[in-house]
């Protein structure tokens, strides 16, 4: 497949950033394209009838409709605020601030972060069922795991530093 071919719109597979990494640099050769095809097909089985309109898309218009969408999904999560302010405050505030991270990683960034979008878009699933425990709990628990974030880093850079100490005796 020439790189022209390769790079061709029809050939879009999205992945995650981790899987995009080890597709196309890492590890390329446990990859066919069968396997790849595969993947695409299965993937998009759902929606070819609404792609089929789509053959002369542009870059900018696919961005359009990705940005559209996005807005979409954070209307809505707006507009399931206004209850859950009412009954969780605080719960609300850190849905708000998650949202405000979201849109400031947005644009610093030329592509969506697709696990950050999936979990907010998971996040606003939960809260349109008002499942409001479940939501606080999923939410309390990312906040979490993102409090300890640099505090881990900072553990296992001082084990690093340990381990080539005690490599050097």
């Amino acid at each position: 497949m020439s790189e022209a071919e390769r790079k061709a719109f029809s050939n879009l597979i999205l992945l995650c950033l981790v899987h995009h990494k080890r597709v196309d640099r890492t590890h390329p050769d446990d990859y066919t394209p069968e396997i790849l095809h595969k993947w695409k097909s299965d993937r998009e089985a759902d929606g070819q009838d609404a792609l089929a309109g789509l053959i002369r898309l542009t870059e900018d218009g696919l961005e359009k409709i990705i940005v559209e969408a996005f807005q979409t999904k954070q209307d809505q999560i707006i507009e399931i605020l206004k209850p859950l302010e009412v009954r969780d405050k605080e719960a609300a505030d850190l849905l708000r601030e998650m949202m405000g991270e979201l849109e400031l990683f947005r644009e610093s960034s030329v592509l969506f972060d697709p696990d950050s979008a999936s979990k907010l878009y998971r996040a606003s699933l939960y809260l349109a069922e008002l499942n409001l425990a479940h939501t606080a709990s999923k939410l309390t628990t990312a906040v979490s795991g993102l409090e300890t974030l640099q505090r881990t880093a900072d553990h296992l850079q001082h084990l690093i530093v340990q381990l080539k100490r005690m490599e050097g005796r």
